[in-house]
């Protein structure tokens, strides 16, 4: 699917550079070029056919073939076997991640979690490697062998993964051997019963953690080296003293434009606006009534709607979300969740999303659920504090611990993660390595499958598990139903943007509505270029020029069939003509790059500040408008993870950990460059150098999208292409 306008930059260039100018740079880029992007080199080994031989590490050390020294511990019989256990290991809090450390710094603590994490990745690519899946080393093998590694799994209960024990007795044995059954304990194990020094938790008010947390960036401790949200300020004239405002309804709701998820957010339904219409009308608040009647007409209601939560877990309408899932040692273990609603509005003529009403928790109906409208009927009321306004800020909570819950578990783990893990088991059970969708699909897979694994059989259960308000079981069954829900093609981006409300022509050429949007626009543009570079690339191979050859293809047939039948990404397309191959592999690489890059690396801005959005509540939520409304500051700092150091570690340290700066080898325009030089095709080649030109063009149009926001914004610079991963590398 292409643009249905002209995208607005090309002629003329930005900033007046001619197209000669961007050539003379990518001739600079690659004379200066020393190093080599991992995963097309790792491709460009395979094409070369320089690549190791195979050995089948599982055979009996004195067959010919097999392993002839080492491994002793690979011989069939050593250690226990695992069959039918790897669901425990995925889901089980171990018994041996006591906390073996009675006193520890907070900083300390911190570092070892960091430290134990990279090691255990470490792990899991040693382990893969050894039993050859995405070695370090490539080895070529035809897709028939492949099949036998790469093998599907649903243990768990996780979608269909890589299963990380293949079938056969002596594969468990190696498993055993890895010792990666006894990784998951490490984190657990660290953490003191104890922790002392700093305690970026504590405080009696909201303005002394926050206030506290100015302090810790200001000092640059521990993880809080970079300003967070909660250091934030409004623009202010010269002389005025600077105010915190991430607290405020504009940071709130811009948080869905440019924040860690922007990619729920959708035009209010006909329902939708009905219900809130007349709840307003029956808590007698005609001014809001009139105001969503005005809006309505004018197309500008938005929402972000979570009450589907409880059917997606398998839960009863009027069940409420709670855990006491927790680290050994834990005082407060009873943590909760919502399944909320916000209506917003976005006004045509300022293009200020503003938040409206709350449902704090939808339950059975709007009847049975506990509904506040915002006081400030618009962006531009003053007469209220903000600050104050205890019972709307406790609502505005509620949003937020849900899109936790959604983005964490949805959007970032299930929809990018585990998706494109599916991806890319389908396409080794399916491809040979020098067939084209192979070779411009394979570097975008680097560390994948080894961060996929360590997701499922650490973070989850070590870290969200016990900080999430669901509990475990709802946990696991929320990631399967949001994979299940996937609708593969709907998401590409020219198709998502206008199916959740937000015309391409209007975003794209920045009308005022919908300036403040960065995130969409800018995917606009990064889908355009990626598409054109796939079809400059599969124009080198004369088995991909025509849609016969390519519904005659049995590799692509077979990719399709692998990940609808056993992926289960059912709306994958059924692929038959070329525009649908091309399509499908700009959605596989729009998934692991600029996607996975948009909702992974903003967590630590907003997220280790844990207060902007928590992962759940220490209180349950109030269950009347008259309880909400009596809400004060006290409540809501005994409902937050104030005071919950341990609680407050690991909300900060996810975030933290999956924030990793990206290495420029591992940028995208470092893909290009590397492909430029490595490519035996002209056509690749040329492809690659226009993405590299791409690039360089957008790059510059991202920052003019960026200055044409509202100054409160504060911009949005996560998508610059230098810092764009290639593949989904943490």
């Amino acid at each position: 699917m292409e643009l249905p306008f002209p995208l607005p930059f090309p002629l003329p260039l930005p900033r007046g550079d001619s197209s000669e100018d961007r050539h003379a740079k990518l001739r600079e880029a690659l004379a200066g070029l020393s190093d080599w992007n991992t995963g097309v080199l790792s491709c460009q080994l395979l094409q070369w056919k320089v690549t190791p031989e195979y050995h089948d590490i599982t055979s009996p050390i004195d067959k010919p073939g097999g392993i002839s020294r080492g491994l002793p511990l690979l011989r069939p019989g050593k250690g226990l076997n695992l069959v039918g256990k790897i669901a425990d290991f995925y889901s089980a809090w171990p018994e041996d991640a006591k906390p073996r450390i009675a006193k520890g710094t907070y900083q300390n603590t911190q570092k070892a979690l960091s430290g134990i994490f990279k090691l255990c990745l470490h792990k899991y690519d040693a382990y893969l490697d050894l039993i050859q899946v995405e070695p370090f080393l490539p080895v070529s093998l035809p897709v028939e062998e492949r099949r036998k590694i790469y093998t599907w799994s649903e243990v768990g209960g996780y979608p269909p993964h890589l299963a990380i024990v293949p079938p056969g007795d002596k594969h468990n044995d190696l498993f055993n051997a890895s010792r990666l059954a006894g990784v998951k304990s490490l984190l657990g194990a660290v953490i003191p019963k104890e922790l002392m020094d700093l305690n970026p938790s504590k405080g009696a008010t909201l303005s002394e953690n926050t206030t506290y947390n100015q302090s810790l960036v200001k000092e640059a401790k521990n993880i809080y080296i970079n300003p967070n949200v909660g250091t934030r300020t409004t623009p202010r004239p010269p002389g005025v003293p600077l105010k915190l405002d991430w607290y405020t309804d504009f940071v709130f709701a811009q948080q869905y434009f440019t924040g860690t998820n922007p990619t729920t957010i959708r035009l209010a339904t006909d329902e939708w606006i009905t219900r809130f219409r007349d709840t307003a009308k029956g808590q007698g608040n005609q001014d809001m009534v009139k105001l969503i009647d005005e809006a309505a007409k004018a197309k500008s209601l938005y929402v972000l709607d979570y009450s589907d939560f409880r059917t997606m877990v398998g839960a009863e309408p009027t069940d409420i979300f709670t855990s006491n899932a927790s680290l050994p040692g834990d005082t407060r273990k009873d943590r909760w969740a919502v399944a909320p609603v916000c209506l917003f509005n976005l006004p045509a003529d300022d293009g200020i999303l503003h938040p409206l009403a709350i449902v704090i928790d939808y339950i059975k109906d709007m009847a049975s659920s506990v509904v506040i409208f915002n006081k400030r009927l618009d962006s531009s009321v003053t007469s209220i504090d903000e600050a104050t306004d205890w019972p709307w800020r406790y609502a505005k909570t509620c949003i937020q611990v849900a899109d936790w819950h959604k983005h964490e578990l949805g959007v970032h783990l299930s929809l990018t993660h585990l998706v494109e893990e599916a991806v890319i088991v389908a396409a080794h059970r399916s491809f040979d390595d020098n067939h084209p969708v192979y070779r411009i699909l394979k570097p975008h897979w680097l560390k994948t499958l080894a961060i996929n694994e360590a997701a499922r059989a650490i973070l989850v259960p070590s870290v969200i598990n016990m900080i999430s308000g669901m509990k475990p079981e709802h946990v696991l069954k929320f990631v399967r139903a949001e994979y299940n829900n996937f609708n593969f093609t709907k998401r590409y981006i020219l198709n998502d943007l206008p199916d959740r409300g937000f015309p391409l022509d209007k975003v794209g050429l920045g009308e005022k509505q919908f300036h403040n949007y960065a995130y969409a626009r800018n995917m606009i543009f990064m889908w355009s270029i990626l598409r054109k570079f796939v079809t400059g690339f599969f124009s080198a191979f004369s088995e991909l020029d025509s849609d016969d050859k390519i519904k005659n293809d049995n590799n692509i047939q077979t990719w399709v069939k692998e990940l609808r039948e056993f992926g289960k990404l059912t709306t994958f397309p059924d692929i038959k003509t070329r525009d649908e191959l091309i399509d499908a592999v700009t959605m596989c690489i729009h998934i692991a790059s600029p996607q996975h890059t948009a909702i992974n690396y903003l967590q630590e801005y907003y997220q280790t500040f844990v207060i902007n959005k928590p992962p759940s509540f220490f209180v349950a939520p109030p269950t009347s408008l008259e309880a909400l409304e009596a809400l004060t500051e006290p409540d809501l700092v005994k409902a937050l993870p104030m005071n919950q150091l341990r609680q407050w570690l690991l909300a900060a340290q996810l975030p933290h950990l999956l924030n990793e700066t990206v290495a420029l080898k591992e940028s995208l325009p470092h893909y290009a460059l590397t492909l430029i030089q490595t490519a035996s095709e002209e056509e690749v080649k040329n492809a690659a150098k226009e993405l590299y030109v791409d690039l360089g063009i957008i790059g510059e149009a991202f920052e003019q999208v960026s200055e044409k926001m509202d100054p409160e914004t504060g911009g949005y610079h996560v998508m610059k292409p230098d810092t764009t991963a290639v593949s989904i590398l943490i």
